[in-house]
C-alpha cells in the first residue's frame, strides 16, 4: 500500500502530465475553415478556436470550390482556371499535389462514408466522378448548363446539382450515374445545401433574389425572397434556419424555415459568397470577396463577432469547415 505522501506525489505528476499533453496537443475542438482565395491562388486555414489564420497554403490557379474529408484527413480544392484539383493534408496544413482535370472544376462534393469525389465541370456541362484512392476519373455524366453547386444526400444515393444556365436542379442516382429527375427553380440557381436529414433541399436563385425550399420526397417547392443577388446558403443543424449570402447587399439573410420568410438581415463584409455553419461553436462563417475577409456570426444573436483577414478574393464555395473527429 502506498503512503499518503507518495500517493499525493503520483497524483501531482499525473495531473502535470495531463496538463502538458493538453497544452501541447493542437486544439481540435472547434475545427478549421479552409478559405479559397481566387486571386492569390491559395487557401487560408482558420483555426476556429483561435479565430485567426494559422496557415496559408498555395494551390492551383483561381481556386474556388472546397470539399473536406474527415475520414481521409484531406481537403480538396477546385482550381477553375488551373483545371485541376489540389489536395491538402489536413493534419499538416500542407499542399500535397495537384491532379489535372480536363475541364473547369467549380463545385465539389464528397459522398458520405465513401472515397468518391464529385466535380461540377462548369464549361463542359458535366459531372465527373473521381476515386479518391487514386484520383482517377471513374465516370462522367452530361447534365444541364453551367453546373455549379452540388451536394450528396446523407445516404449517398443521390447527387443534387444546380445548373445555373438551365434554371433547374438535376437529381442524379449515384449508383447508376443517371439523371432521375429535374426540378425547375428560380433564375440562375447557384449555391445549394440539404437539411441534416436530407428531406429539404435549399437552392439559391441568383437573379430571382430568392431561395427555393424543395421537399426532396414530393418535389413541392416554396419560395422565399432574400437579399440582392444571393449566392450561397448554409443550414443550422437544428433545422430551424438557413443563412443566405447576398453579394450586392453585403448581407446575410436569416430565413425561418417553418415560417418560410426572412426574419433578419445581417451586415457582413463586401460581396459575401461562401457560407458555412459550424456546429461546435454555433457560429456562421462568411467569405467576403471584396474585403478579403471572413465574417464570423454568432448564431444565437445574429451579430458579427469577428472579421478575419484572409487572401485576395475569398470565395470558399462549398462545405469548407472540417469538423473535428470525435
Amino acid at each position: 500500500m502506498l503512503q499518503p505522501t507518495l500517493k499525493y506525489f503520483i497524483r501531482q505528476i499525473s495531473a502535470c502530465a495531463a496538463l502538458c499533453v493538453a497544452l501541447t496537443t493542437p486544439a481540435l475542438a472547434a475545427g478549421y475553415a479552409y478559405i479559397t482565395n481566387q486571386a492569390s491562388n491559395n487557401v487560408s486555414v482558420i483555426d476556429i478556436s483561435k479565430q485567426q489564420v494559422i496557415a496559408t497554403i498555395p494551390v492551383g490557379k483561381a481556386p474556388v470550390g472546397v470539399a473536406v474529408s474527415a475520414k481521409l484527413a484531406k481537403v480538396y480544392i477546385s482550381n477553375v482556371e488551373g483545371q485541376s484539383i489540389s489536395i491538402i493534408d489536413a493534419n499538416k496544413f500542407e499542399h500535397l499535389e495537384d491532379f489535372p482535370i480536363k475541364g473547369s472544376p467549380v463545385g465539389l462534393a464528397i459522398a458520405p462514408n465513401s472515397n468518391v469525389l464529385y466535380v461540377a465541370d462548369w464549361y463542359e456541362d458535366r459531372i465527373l466522378e473521381i476515386n479518391l484512392s487514386d484520383m482517377q476519373q471513374q465516370r462522367e455524366i452530361h447534365i444541364g448548363k453551367a453546373p455549379a453547386g452540388i451536394i450528396v444526400s446523407p445516404d449517398g444515393k443521390k447527387l443534387y446539382v444546380a445548373n445555373r444556365d438551365s434554371n433547374d436542379i438535376a437529381i442524379i442516382d449515384t449508383e447508376k450515374l443517371v439523371v432521375l429527375s429535374r426540378i425547375n427553380v428560380g433564375e440562375h440557381p447557384y449555391g445549394l445545401t440539404l437539411s441534416p436529414d436530407g428531406q429539404k433541399l435549399y437552392v439559391v436563385n441568383v437573379y430571382s433574389n430568392t431561395v427555393s425550399l424543395v421537399d426532396t420526397e414530393t418535389g413541392q417547392i416554396d419560395t422565399v425572397r432574400v437579399g440582392e443577388h444571393p449566392y450561397c446558403v448554409a443550414v443550422n443543424p437544428n433545422g430551424q434556419y438557413i443563412y443566405v449570402t447576398n453579394t450586392q447587399g453585403d448581407t446575410v439573410s436569416v430565413v425561418d424555415i417553418a415560417l418560410k420568410k426572412t426574419i433578419a438581415s445581417i451586415h457582413v463584409g463586401g460581396f459575401p459568397e461562401g457560407i458555412a455553419f459550424q456546429a461546435a461553436t454555433q457560429q456562421i462563417f462568411v467569405a467576403n470577396w471584396f474585403d478579403n475577409t471572413v465574417s464570423v456570426i454568432d448564431a444565437s444573436t445574429n451579430k458579427v463577432t469577428a472579421s478575419i483577414l484572409t487572401g485576395n478574393q475569398s470565395r470558399a464555395f462549398g462545405q469548407f469547415i472540417l469538423e473535428p473527429v470525435h
